[in-house]
């Protein structure tokens, strides 16, 4: 009976400690990155900015395990800056941050994200909104891509009221996207 005892101890002793192995295993294992959409290839075009920066912030989130430092995340961030102006940007910002050793110190997140927008956020973006409301042409375009185009750029030129809002036909800023929405057609 002593000796079934005895090995019984044992049995559970091994039995706990690899349960700790396991669980130390899970702790250590690096997590693994969701897989949803990346963000896509940015060029500098001011007016893709805001959804590039909204795409990377939601990938960054969402798999924020992996990107958990500022070095990270900043160049996760620069590998889509590949062309255009984007490229030339990443460019002087690399050089910019490289010590006389040829180390790269990239700096804090929130500063590369406040030197981001001072440089690629659009100065008059509901200028440059309407303007493209004004060019906006049908071409190729079926008519749910031609109104969702049509919908993002008079919410960036702010001529949208809100969903709840009563509309007035003779508004002149409803008569406004009237006129441009059929001169897109």
């Amino acid at each position: 009976m002593e000796a079934l005892q005895t090995k019984l101890t044992k049995a559970e002793a091994n039995l706990a400690k690899a349960l700790d192995m396991i669980e130390e295993g899970k702790k250590s294992k690096p997590q693994q990155e969701l897989r949803i959409n990346p963000p896509n290839l940015f060029s500098g075009k001011r007016l893709e900015f805001p959804g590039f920066v909204d795409n990377f912030k939601i990938y960054l989130k969402v798999n924020q395990d992996s990107y958990d430092n500022d070095s990270k995340k900043i160049s996760y961030v620069l590998s889509f800056f590949d062309k255009g102006e984007a490229a030339l940007w990443k460019t002087s910002f690399v050089q910019d941050k490289t010590n006389s050793r040829g180390e790269i110190e990239l700096g804090s997140w929130e500063a590369f994200l406040q030197r981001l927008e001072d440089d690629f956020r659009e100065v008059d973006e509901k200028g440059e909104a309407l303007y493209q409301l004004q060019c906006l042409q049908q071409q190729n375009k079926t008519a749910e891509e031609l109104a969702l185009k049509f919908k993002i750029l008079a919410h960036q030129a702010k001529l949208l009221k809100p969903p709840n809002a009563e509309t007035d036909p003779t508004d002149p800023g409803n008569m406004l996207l009237q006129a441009y929405f059929k001169a897109a057609l």
